[in-house]
């Protein structure tokens, strides 16, 4: 009889074809880090990630896939060259100390607020329907309004994004 302990949770797993260092997944939080005109990621999220390399898996906080669906105030964007450019950073980062990291694309969609876009337009969603939900943004926290319909030709971009 041995005396050793399984630890599953603690050995590697292969996830696919991407090995694991232990079946750890750091779920998505969302830091508001980004809090800049481009919505770039920061060095602090760059230490933030990298300090959390021990997990086998990290999922990042939810991460703009355009300028449409934004809808959480200080979150990072992936839809330019320099949001890109500043994700590669965190994730070379990740990488050079062993560590695994999936991004979480997000479009907020309806959970949304006109103050997020330049010319104040209404968010896009599925639907016209408010959901009534707290939005933070800059100025604090402030209810969901109605948002505008997409169109096929919207939701086809947002799945493209």
């Amino acid at each position: 009889m041995s005396n050793t302990i399984s630890q599953p949770l603690l050995e590697p797993y292969t996830l696919g074809d991407l090995p694991l260092r232990n079946r750890i997944v750091m779920a998505p939080l969302t830091r508001t880090r980004a809090a800049n005109f481009g919505h770039v990621p920061t060095n602090l999220m760059r230490e933030y990630y990298e300090q959390r390399t021990s997990a086998g898996l990290i999922i990042s906080e939810g991460t703009w896939v355009s300028e449409a669906g934004m809808g959480w105030y200080g979150a990072p964007g992936i839809y330019n060259s320099e949001q890109g450019a500043a994700w590669k950073a965190i994730t070379d980062a990740v990488h050079a100390k062993g560590g695994r990291m999936f991004v979480q694309l997000w479009h907020q969609g309806a959970v949304s607020h006109r103050s997020f876009f330049r010319d104040g337009r209404p968010p896009l969603a599925p639907s016209a329907i408010d959901p009534q939900q707290l939005i933070h943004t800059a100025s604090g926290t402030v209810m969901s309004e109605t948002p505008r319909e997409m169109t096929k030709a919207d939701i086809k971009q947002a799945v493209a994004d």
